[in-house]
């Protein structure tokens, strides 16, 4: 078997699979050493999976998610089919493991991206008290300045202009670990990056979240109340299956609201927008 640790944030994922994985870009970023593992996931291939036996939670496109007596049992299929590739086993009694069994017949399709697709990273983090959130995460001088919105507004482009015009650096272009330590909200990379392919391990303290729209001009104002909550929640990647868990995230989403400033930019795509946003961040 072999063993390999991760470090998001301050939190370490042991993943353990029956060969070594190869790691890559930009896996490797994140391997720590010999630090106490918070969520092991232990992965074995089978000749035989589970059937669907309980009762249903959720379902997407990819997962399905069933409830028994003393476990979760998440089946996962392929992108073109029903036929499912692996289950993952979650004790209602132990969250801290999870069990994962793999088709041998998959055996070739048990690379790093799926590992991570298939322990589920998002719920890992929610568990461990973080989240994971949708948006571009550049840094600014030492700290995080974090786009969000739907995609296609216009994260990417934004992050970008500031690279090119402001002296700032992205760290990811698609995806955020947020985490508070002594009351201040931090960002985190992660070894995911979207269509962006940009992901570097850096934590910083979090200036500002900035929910974009696009326009004909540039607008910017304070987000408050309701609004701003809307605006975080969004953002958030939720649980498909846990009501618990979801729980959690909205009170992390709230916390966010009393912690930063956030803003609405209506934006045109170019130095402007930068421009006016940088002139806001400094009052």
């Amino acid at each position: 078997m072999f063993e390999c640790k991760y470090k998001t944030g301050d939190f370490v994922t042991e993943i353990i699979t029956p060969h070594r994985q190869n790691q890559g870009e930009p896996y490797n970023r994140f391997i720590c050493g010999d630090e106490k593992a918070d969520v092991t996931a232990v992965f074995q291939y089978v000749n035989t999976l589970p059937e669907k036996k309980g009762r249903l939670l959720a379902k997407n496109s990819a997962c399905s998610v069933y409830e028994n007596e003393d476990r979760y049992l998440f089946f996962y299929n392929t992108v073109y089919s029903s036929d499912v590739y692996a289950v993952k086993i979650l004790k209602k009694d132990c969250f801290c493991k999870w069990e994962i069994l793999f088709s041998e017949e998959y055996r070739e399709k048990l690379w790093q991206r799926v590992v991570f697709s298939v322990i589920g990273f998002e719920d890992i983090a929610a568990f461990c008290g973080h989240c994971v959130f949708h948006g571009s995460y550049a840094d600014i001088g030492g700290e995080a300045l974090l786009f969000t919105g739907p995609c296609g507004i216009g994260k990417s482009t934004q992050a970008a202009v500031w690279e090119k015009h402001e002296n700032a650096e992205i760290i990811n272009g698609d995806k955020i670990l947020l985490s508070f330590k002594d009351g201040r909200l931090f960002a985190h990379g992660l070894p995911f990056s979207g269509s962006s392919g940009i992901c570097k391990n850096r934590s910083l303290p979090v200036k500002a979240i900035v929910s974009l729209d696009k326009a004909k001009e540039n607008i910017i104002y304070p987000m408050k109340g309701l609004k701003a909550y809307k605006a975080v929640t969004e953002g958030i990647y939720h649980s498909l299956w846990s009501g618990e868990l979801n729980e959690k995230l909205s009170g992390f989403a709230l916390k966010i609201c009393e912690s930063v400033k956030i803003y609405k930019l209506c934006c045109l795509p170019d130095a402007s927008a930068a421009e006016l946003l940088k002139r806001e961040l400094e009052k």
